[in-house]
């Protein structure tokens, strides 16, 4: 190690204290001088935009406040209008009416009705500067701001408006006339609301004389016959607006306009005029980005550039432009009222306002960082050289330490820190021996904890192994009986047709409780994380077909309805895990028709997605009406020995299977997930990830053919079975003794040696648990003799575990079959062992469940047309039960209308039996 140091680059130390220490307060300083300005720039754009809010929220509540006596007065009026206290026929009572209002509200400036027939009544008060300018010169009086005019249009001369001096009671006083062009009717405020259908703006329109922009608040009125019959107008000049926008101040430099969606000037801070006059002389709009002021065009032709319509414009928006150097903030609210007013609030501050103490405090900033960063260097030499000989000192002894020179002192003065780190070397020197002779001592002892909680933890799964070899070996014998008898009646050529169908029902039953027992002893697999996947090619339509034949009965007896809905993409043949696919599927629906009270159980299979070229996703969807799942309790619905309120309550199952399940799932490249409701019920949707299958031969229990009798010209094969329970032995002599063979029977090893020294059979069945002498005992006796050697020995087990396998062939059995076993693999092993061949029966197809010829109505005509009624009604009602009854009495040489109407109702497809039916009910 001491080598590799020496080869490393030399830096001094003191380079090593200064260098980082400069750098440090380099970052520092400018970090510092970075967010000075930064937050400097920050908070003038901050106090910008809250200067700006303050702005345009007084701008609007002065809108609010100017704007609202014109809805007002428009709003009364067609009120008193409605509730009769006003005629518009009659104009002096108008006029009263009128007066009482203006004279009562100082800023009304104008009260106005217009009728259809051109005829025309107002008050106007003058406030505008400009107005009252035109109205003295044209008066010849000098008129005081606030004078209120009378004005009237009458019949017939509706194009001479009059206007008139007022007495102190609204009277007139002196007439003033003038020469009105226009017809009142013709006027943009009386048209827009002509057209309105309720209260609104009018437009703004300008006016000739004085050069000015107004705004009318209008609303039409019809009489009861919905009659148009004129319009209330209240109407403001727009100049006072500019003024109070002018007179606003919220910035040394700062401006306000407001523009309408077309893009004109409303009003402006500036006092610029908002209206023009085009070549003819007529007043027009001024658009904004004409306006004469530099600020304004630019606001305006950023607007348009940026979203090329004002009515695209935000409702609150804040931006920069740059104006000749010089950088402007602005912010456009929306300004409206619930009667069509809309107008953007545009507020403009130059950067500049701001921007000058700022700049001061940023160089003031400046000169002290610079200051600072002198000053700290010179710190951070002087301190580099105080610490750099104590520390090249520590280094030497942590060197010397290093090497394992523990008996290291080092006394450095000056630096208390040093000191104290000094002290630290000593000390470690010999407290560093004790350390690893204490951390030894401790791994020690945690390693033979650990030895000892390894050793409980394997005796406790010992324990739980053999507790379950237990179980299932109690569990598989009395199974064996069940299994192996209903195989003796599937062999009966003899048994009606419905009793074979029971009887196979028993078997494939009982052949999937072997299957639950199998699953229960791979729970331990599961949860040490071993379970196999082990996939095979397989008839997807028959499993599926089979699981509905089994589940039928078990459903119509609960009231419900099963039905199976496969999809046409689902293809016949898969690649995957038959046994644990078929548990899924019978775990899922077993739960549906236990917690089901009433309704129905849908099974739907689709294909899903292609994950690779030959890998796809196969769904599945289990959906009832039954009891639901609360909410609360999904989360551990798929915990092991965890149940859900409903079955708790039932007092059935073990919690397993939905953990079972979604283990499977999740091992053939899926996942399951559960949508519930209480009280309208559950729906399960997994997929699995699997392949297409080629096509196979059905593994069912008619693949095997029958085996009828020996065949001719062989000896007596002499048999023994040794078993501690009779049902066992009795099961292995009725499968045996009627095709020929010569059976005995032993109920322990003892027992079995005798009859085998007397006997000599060619054959033994040996179970290998029995009382006084078990299956090991007597098969090694047996084999242990030259006599011994010319006898089979076949174990016969319940036992699962694959070790007990071998501790049996061991032992010197000749061949190993698990219990419960079915007929053909003990025909087979006898083949196997002794040579023993058979005569087969033919194999009969049995019938299918579609008829072997498409029904017709005709078909029905065999019953009475009470009963074909009957069944009619019933299935218009979807009464499978009803229909269940009506088929009973069909007669049984009838088969193919049986089985017909029977699928029809497991597939819930009753549109099929109606079809059948009508032809027949329409014709009596």
């Amino acid at each position: 190690m001491i080598s590799e140091y020496s080869k490393s680059p030399q830096i001094p130390l003191r380079l090593v204290l200064i260098v980082p220490f400069v750098l440090q307060i380099v970052g520092a300083v400018g970090l510092v001088g970075y967010l000075s300005y930064h937050s400097g720039q920050q908070a003038v754009e901050n106090l910008a935009n809250q200067v700006m809010d303050q702005a345009g929220n007084r701008i609007n509540d002065h809108l609010d406040h100017t704007l609202e006596i014109q809805r007002q007065t428009v709003a009364v009026n067609y009120q008193a209008f409605q509730q009769g206290v006003i005629n518009l026929n009659d104009f002096e009572s108008l006029r009263k009416y009128f007066w009482q209002q203006i004279n009562l509200s100082p800023s009304l400036t104008l009260n106005m009705f217009a009728n259809t027939q051109g005829e025309m009544i107002s008050y106007q008060r003058i406030l505008s500067p400009e107005f009252l300018a035109v109205t003295r010169q044209l008066s010849g009086e000098n008129l005081q701001k606030g004078t209120v005019f009378f004005q009237e249009n009458r019949l017939p001369d509706i194009k001479n408006r009059k206007y008139y001096l007022l007495d102190s009671q609204g009277k007139s006083k002196k007439l003033v006339k003038f020469q009105a062009l226009v017809d009142t009717r013709e006027t943009a405020w009386y048209r827009d609301g002509k057209v309105a259908i309720g209260q609104t703006w009018s437009q703004i329109y300008a006016y000739k004389v004085p050069l000015l922009l107004g705004i009318s608040a209008i609303v039409p009125v019809y009489d009861a016959q919905g009659k148009f019959q004129g319009v209330f107008n209240s109407g403001i000049t727009l100049d006072g607006i500019s003024t109070f926008l002018n007179n606003l101040k919220f910035s040394p430099l700062g401006q306000t306009f407001i523009l309408d969606h077309g893009g004109d000037l409303v009003a402006t801070s500036t006092l610029e005029t908002p209206c023009l006059k085009d070549n003819q002389g007529n007043p027009i709009r001024l658009p904004a980005i004409q306006s004469q002021d530099a600020w304004t065009r630019a606001i305006t032709t950023y607007l348009k550039q940026q979203y090329g319509n004002f009515n695209q414009i935000p409702k609150n928006l804040q931006f920069r432009v740059a104006v000749k150097g010089n950088t402007l903030f602005a912010k456009v609210l929306s300004y409206q009222d619930q009667y069509g007013l809309d107008w953007l609030l545009v507020t403009v501050i130059p950067e500049s306002d701001f921007m000058e103490t700022i700049n001061v405090n940023t160089k003031i900033t400046l000169f002290l960082c610079i200051l600072t960063l002198m000053i700290a260097t010179v710190l951070g030499i002087i301190t580099s050289n105080l610490i750099a000989a104590p520390i090249q000192r520590l280094s030497q002894a942590s060197r010397a330490i290093a090497d394992g020179e523990l008996s290291q002192v080092v006394e450095i003065k000056g630096v208390s820190e040093l000191e104290t780190l000094a002290d630290s070397f000593n000390e470690m020197a010999s407290q560093l021996q004790t350390s690893f002779e204490t951390l030894e001592n401790r791994v020690q002892e945690r390693t033979a904890e650990l030895e000892i909680a390894k050793e409980k933890s394997e005796v406790a799964n010992q324990a739980k192994s053999s507790f379950i070899a237990n179980m299932s070996h109690e569990l598989r014998s009395p199974l064996n009986a069940v299994l192996g008898f209903s195989q003796l009646m599937l062999r009966a050529t003899n048994l009606p047709q419905e009793h074979h169908e029971n009887a196979g029902i028993i078997y494939r039953s009982g052949d999937y409780l072997l299957t639950l027992i199998n699953n229960i002893l791979d729970l331990s697999k599961i949860e040490a994380g071993k379970t196999t996947f082990n996939p095979r090619y397989f008839d997807l339509y028959y499993l599926l077909d089979d699981l509905e034949n089994m589940l039928h009965l078990r459903a119509t007896s609960a009231g419900l309805t099963l039905i199976f809905q496969r999809h046409e993409n689902v293809p016949h043949y898969i690649y995957t895990d038959e046994v644990k696919l078929r548990q899924v599927i019978i775990n899922l629906l077993s739960n549906a028709i236990k917690f089901t009270l009433d309704g129905q159980i849908i099974l739907h299979v689709f294909r899903g997605d292609q994950e690779t070229i030959d890998i796809f996703n196969l769904h599945f969807c289990i959906r009832d009406t039954g009891v639901g799942i609360a909410p609360e309790e999904l989360p551990k619905l798929y915990d092991a020995f965890s149940q859900a309120k409903a079955g708790k309550e039932s007092q059935e199952g073990t919690g397993l299977g939905l953990a079972i399940s979604r283990k499977f799932i999740q091992l053939m490249g899926g996942d399951i997930s559960v949508e519930s409701e209480l009280g309208k019920g559950t729906t399960f949707q997994f997929y699995i990830q699997t392949k297409l299958g080629q096509e196979i031969v059905s593994k069912s229990t008619e693949d095997h053919p029958q085996v009828l009798a020996l065949s001719p010209g062989q000896p007596t094969y002499k048999i023994l079975t040794v078993d501690d329970k009779e049902i066992n032995r009795k099961l292995l002599i009725k499968l045996l003794e009627p095709l020929g063979f010569e059976v005995k029977e032993a109920g322990n090893g003892q027992e079995a040696i005798a009859i085998w020294e007397e006997w000599e059979p060619h054959l033994i069945w040996m179970d290998m648990r029995m009382p006084v002498m078990d299956g090991y005992e007597a098969t090694k006796y047996i084999k242990s003799t030259t006599k011994g050697n010319a006898t089979a020995v076949i174990a016969l087990t319940a036992s699962v575990l694959e070790e007990e396998k071998a501790i049996i062939l061991s032992a010197g059995c000749d061949d190993f079959l698990r219990k419960p076993f079915t007929e053909h693999t003990i025909f087979e092993a006898l083949s196997k062992h002794l040579g023993v061949e058979y005569i087969y029966a033919e194999i009969q197809p049995i019938l299918n469940s579609s008829p072997k010829q498409k029904l017709i109505s005709e078909n029905l005509k065999i019953m009475s047309s009470a009963w074909i009624t009957q069944l009619y009604e019933a299935a218009l009602e979807a009464n499978s039960t009803q229909v269940l009854k009506l088929i009973e009495e069909i007669p049984s040489a009838e088969i193919d209308l049986i089985q017909f109407l029977t699928k029809a109702v497991r597939k819930f497809q009753f549109e099929q039996i109606i079809d059948l039916a009508e032809p027949l009910i329409s014709n009596d």
